[in-house]
């Protein structure tokens, strides 16, 4: 009897010690890839699920989390303050990046990978110099200097970037690689095949500014999953564990917009870089894949009082996002029933035309139009308090899970990859 007790006392003490160092989150990974799909609510996701053959990959991780947006003093952040927030782990003021609310520098979860010796990328369709991206390797006081931010880019220890934004990065790297200079901090490339031959550290410029939405995207040779594939090769070639953050701008653009087709393109195509990212990590054995969203903009809502089913089918028709339509009808507005047939099959009438062409924001106004179709509707042009969802897959991913701050965010890379 006294030995079945033993027994049962050591299997008990066996199964909590297990349980702890399950709860501890001591388990890390080798390298991590941050997919950010910027604007990104729970809405959005379940409209990227209906609209989606099979359901969203990234719905189906399995660690799910909670994070609140708030930036310091604030319900309602921007990207620059919620990018310092879940980079630095420090609240700060809405514009400001890399600064904390005592305005002291704050050092991003990128820096420190790289001083523990880790290569680093970031891949974007948004330019390079966006408060997301920046929030990995600049400080400023204002998100929109744009020129300070690109020189500190060049300046940095980022291994890999590629994204848009030459029209500010382009002439300082020809600048950094003029005859002038022993040695080029930076390859550049213009073109994605280029750079997936070249070699790192590597910035690659595929736009001007931000790369087009996938909505108006046309026969564009490549998207973010080219783009995230050739990253993942090139960081994996170098040998080293790493860091990579993948970011997509469109959606919250699109949802600005209030323009429900564009959101479908660009949640559908996001995925798709979230499974380039889960096929490698599934190779790779000891990568760690996590899917976020800075805030939540628009407040979209799956419901209108048009019907009780969202009609995901017709905003998949739409060939052009509200942003073109509106820009097109500009120089001529008599056309704008032409154009909202020809791009996505709307029968305008003339009380709506006028609508659109007297308001402050005529995309915003043939967004709701074309998402009232769908039974979509929405609750603000701007960002909003929602919570965002937070998904996670492989070693160390349950340290996501849970409801949270997203200052720690930050937190959790650095328990994930043991820094």
């Amino acid at each position: 009897m006294r030995r079945w007790a033993l027994r049962s006392s050591l299997a008990v003490v066996l199964v909590l010690m297990m349980s702890l160092w399950a709860l501890s989150g001591t388990e890390t990974a080798r390298n991590l890839v941050v997919v950010l799909v910027d604007g990104m609510g729970p809405a959005h996701r379940q409209l990227g699920e209906l609209a989606s053959k099979g359901g969203l990959s990234m719905n189906r991780m399995p660690y799910l989390g909670c994070m609140e947006t708030s930036s310091y003093g604030l319900d309602i952040t921007d990207s620059a303050a919620a990018a310092t927030a879940m980079f630095t782990g420090r609240k700060t003021y809405n514009t400001v990046i890399g600064y904390d609310y005592a305005l002291d520098k704050s050092e991003s979860i990128m820096s420190l990978a790289s001083k523990a010796g880790m290569s680093t990328g970031i891949v974007t369709t948004s330019a390079l110099y966006d408060a997301t991206s920046a929030a990995m390797y600049a400080n400023v006081l204002m998100r929109s200097e744009y020129r300070n931010i690109s020189k500190q880019l060049v300046a940095s220890s980022v291994t890999l970037a590629a994204g848009g934004g030459g029209g500010y990065i382009g002439p300082l790297l020809k600048e950094a690689t003029a005859p002038s200079r022993e040695k080029p901090s930076f390859n550049a490339y213009f073109d994605l095949d280029a750079l997936s031959r070249g070699a790192l550290p590597a910035i690659c410029l595929l736009a001007e500014g931000a790369m087009p939405k996938e909505i108006d995207s046309g026969t564009s040779p490549y998207g973010l999953k080219d783009m995230v594939e050739a990253a993942l090769g090139m960081l994996a070639a170098d040998g080293r564990p790493f860091m990579l953050l993948v970011e997509t701008g469109s959606l919250d653009g699109s949802s600005h917009d209030n323009d429900a087709a564009g959101v479908v393109r660009g949640m559908l195509a996001a995925d798709e870089a979230v499974k380039a990212c889960l096929s490698f990590a599934g190779k790779d054995g000891d990568t760690l894949v996590v899917v976020a969203a800075d805030h939540e903009t628009g407040g979209l809502s799956l419901g209108a009082g048009n019907g009780l089913n969202v009609n995901v089918s017709k905003l998949l028709k739409v060939r052009a996002s509200a942003g073109k339509m509106a820009s097109e009808a500009a120089s001529d507005w008599k056309r704008l029933k032409e154009i909202m047939k020809k791009y996505a099959d709307y029968d305008l009438d003339d009380e709506d035309a006028a609508r659109v062409r007297i308001s402050a924001d005529p995309a915003r106004e043939i967004g709701r139009l074309v998402s009232y179709e769908s039974n979509v509707s929405w609750g603000s042009g701007s960002h909003t308090a929602s919570i965002v969802l937070v998904t996670a897959e492989g070693p160390g991913g349950a340290a996501f899970s849970g409801w949270y701050d997203n200052t720690e965010f930050f937190l959790k890379m650095r328990q994930a990859l043991g820094l």
